[in-house]
């Protein structure tokens, strides 16, 4: 029995999906709350895979003892997590739109700060907020797909 080698290798479709699926999600929204370990890395994935559009909340600065598990560099030290990480996302594709919001989450706001996004990605350490957040979303955003995570500050 002989067996034949496509050298192909089914790359070529693959190569094909991906590149529909990139076209699909360059138009899709993803609104991430919290740019800690979560959301940094979580932002960073997402433009890798091809969503061009954006809008990271967080009130809170870049620090040292976080470079291990969050998707800055030395040089962002200091800054604000959502300018750093629009700057980070802008170095993986210049093509990313990004709409920056450098504050806390609140019940108030929150309706506003993920306005027009296709999914909303729930990455923050406080279980108070996270309760909010899947609160104000199950009640005034059944249709949007809400991610959340565990991740408590690196606990």
């Amino acid at each position: 029995m002989r067996f034949e080698v496509d050298p192909d290798d089914g790359r070529t479709e693959s190569m094909i999906h991906q590149t529909e699926l990139r076209d699909h999600l360059a138009s899709k929204s993803v609104a991430i709350l919290g740019c800690g370990g979560l959301g940094s890395n979580c932002a960073a994935m997402l433009v890798r895979t091809g969503v061009l559009h954006l809008t990271l909340v967080d009130f809170d600065t870049v620090e040292a003892e976080n470079l291990n598990r969050q998707e800055y560099f030395l040089d962002q030290i200091g800054l604000p997590k959502v300018e750093a990480l629009a700057a980070t996302l802008w170095r993986i594709d210049e093509a990313v739109d990004v709409r920056t919001i450098d504050g806390c989450i609140d019940a108030d706001g929150l309706l506003s700060m993920v306005a027009g996004a296709d999914v909303i990605v729930e990455a923050v350490d406080v279980a108070e907020t996270k309760a909010m957040i899947m609160q104000v979303c199950s009640r005034e955003l059944p249709d949007i797909p809400l991610v959340a995570a565990s991740g408590l500050a690196g606990y």
